[in-house]
């Protein structure tokens, strides 16, 4: 209850003056009246914030009791760890490629997304765990990272692979040759050099490079007692900070090649890398690509070397960048006879196209099926080399798919398509592109040609406008049978001011073949 006041004190509150004796005592025991009220008041207070605290305390432990048991109702508790494990694997499974068949089946899952599925609950956490096939790659980046992340990385990745079962493993690996604890990596991949079917592993060299880390990971601390039983696929990547050479040291590292017994597939790349002599169990490969060396230090006996082992190849890619030496004359140079090669794919520049050709020269490929050639040079003679080429092959009734990228060159090498054309004639899938693209290009295209892709990188669409679509006329008025196979053509064009009027034609192209034409432009 509030005290009194003191009426007869009214009167000071309108004016200014000061109280009378009387009067100051009258304010001051109504001033220590309210302070003893407040006193009780503030003290009523604290008892009920804490009653209140205690409510909210009591209302927060009901509730967590109440989602506790809530959970045991749920319905996502009827479902056996068989199907939320099925649940989980459509979820995460990548999207249908149409090739899926081909793909190993660990690597269709995406394993971020495994990690909401494993926030459901305990169980589900669990199920996620036992899908071996989410645990089977990992990516380890330790190039910047210091000595104690190092060593969390490592544990983790330990336990990561532990959920992996007895599954094949892909790791790769990106580090610093300046690291110190580079050792610790390179135990962490003995451990599971027994499992491992993937390894891509990928060097930063600084200015004083350690040049046998790559001999570190693959030989491991006593020579000849590390072995690679599964592993199936390598890529080494060596890039430096400076401009000094690398020398790759290969010989060091695979010193024993049966140590690798099931290595099919090997890409080595090295912008700055150097090596005097390419040791690998060449032999058994099925797949190789030599990427990007420094072409300075390296000449055409080194490739041949290297391909002379490869009896067993079916794939090879060459990438030869920079000024090549051509200090290797190509006379006198080995003829090297791959019988089971059925797809090559080379790309060079216009300072080493007589190294790609003299590379070429000296195989023997009679079992081609596809063939890949990249340039960006204002002029080429690799299509008449190819011309040679594959009438020395022979493998004119095998080449079934061609794709040619010639450049700024592809304007003046009409004359040299129309005469590689009449060295393919089983060619089914055939690939053009540069910058641009004149008529006669387009002539004498083999008629067993299903699918035709040109690709131009200069705005002139009328220079293959006409021819393109009388090419795809006078095809199509001859698949107009029951038994003929429509023809597929794509046309890869930068956009210009004609665009708008070829696009008109193309549909109306359409419009007279109706579904026998397969034609798109972008």
């Amino acid at each position: 209850m509030l005290p009194e006041q003191p009426k007869h004190l009214d009167h000071l509150f309108s004016s200014n003056r000061p109280p009378s004796p009387q009067e100051c005592t009258s304010a001051q025991n109504f001033v220590q009246l309210c302070d003893e009220e407040l006193t009780f008041v503030e003290s009523q207070l604290a008892n009920l914030q804490q009653q209140v605290d205690q409510l909210v305390s009591r209302r927060s432990l009901i509730q967590a009791n109440r989602r506790r048991y809530l959970d045991v109702l749920s319905a996502r508790r009827q479902l056996p760890p068989e199907i939320i494990a099925s649940f989980i694997q459509l979820a995460v499974a990548l999207p249908y490629d149409g090739d899926q068949s081909q793909q190993p089946r660990q690597a269709r899952y995406r394993v971020g997304s495994v990690l909401p599925f494993m926030l459901v609950s305990k169980e589900w956490y669990e199920t996620a765990c036992g899908i071996a096939h989410f645990w089977t790659e990992l990516k380890l980046d330790v190039t910047e990272v210091s000595g104690e992340s190092t060593l969390q990385l490592l544990e983790t990745a330990s336990k990561r692979f532990q959920r992996a079962s007895e599954l094949p493993l892909s790791l790769t690996i990106a580090l610093s040759t300046s690291n110190p604890f580079n050792d610790k990596v390179a135990q962490f991949a003995h451990s599971i050099a027994a499992r491992t079917a993937a390894f891509d592993i990928s060097f930063e060299a600084n200015s004083d490079p350690d040049l046998d880390l790559l001999a570190q990971f693959f030989r491991g601390p006593f020579p000849g007692a590390l072995m690679w039983p599964k592993l199936q696929t390598l890529h080494i990547n060596m890039r430096s900070q400076g401009k000094h050479f690398i020398d790759l040291r290969l010989r060091n590292a695979f010193s024993d090649p049966q140590r690798f017994p099931a290595l099919r597939s090997v890409t080595i790349v090295g912008p700055q890398g150097i090596f005097s002599a390419l040791d690998l169990p060449w032999s058994g490969l099925s797949t190789l690509r030599l990427d990007s060396f420094h072409m300075s230090r390296i000449g055409i006996g080194h490739y041949l070397s290297v391909l002379g082992q490869c009896a067993n190849l079916q794939s090879l890619h060459l990438s030869i960048q920079g000024l090549a030496n051509e200090s290797c004359p190509a006379n006198g140079l080995p003829l090297i006879t791959l019988p089971r090669l059925t797809h090559l794919y080379f790309e060079y520049t216009q300072y080493n196209e007589r190294f790609i050709a003299t590379i070429l020269t000296c195989l023997q490929l009679p079992s081609l099926q596809s063939l890949t050639s990249v340039n960006d040079g204002h002029h080429t003679t690799i299509v008449r080399n190819l011309i040679h080429l594959f009438h020395r092959w022979g493998c004119q009734e095998s080449l079934k798919y061609l794709e040619i990228n010639l450049g700024a060159a592809l304007g003046n090498s009409a004359n040299d398509l129309r005469s590689m054309f009449r060295e393919t004639p089983r060619l089914f899938g055939l690939k053009m592109s540069g910058q641009r693209l004149h008529a006669g290009c387009l002539s004498g295209i083999p008629e067993s040609v299903q699918d035709l892709t040109v690709g131009t990188s200069f705005p002139a669409v009328d220079d293959a406008r006409h021819s393109f679509l009388n090419f795809l006329r006078v095809r199509n008025r001859s698949l107009l049978s029951i038994d003929s196979t429509p023809m597929k053509a794509r046309l890869d064009i930068v956009d210009s001011m004609d665009t708008a009027s070829f696009c008109e034609s193309l549909q109306a192209l359409k419009a007279e073949f109706g579904s026998t034409l397969d034609v798109v432009m972008s």
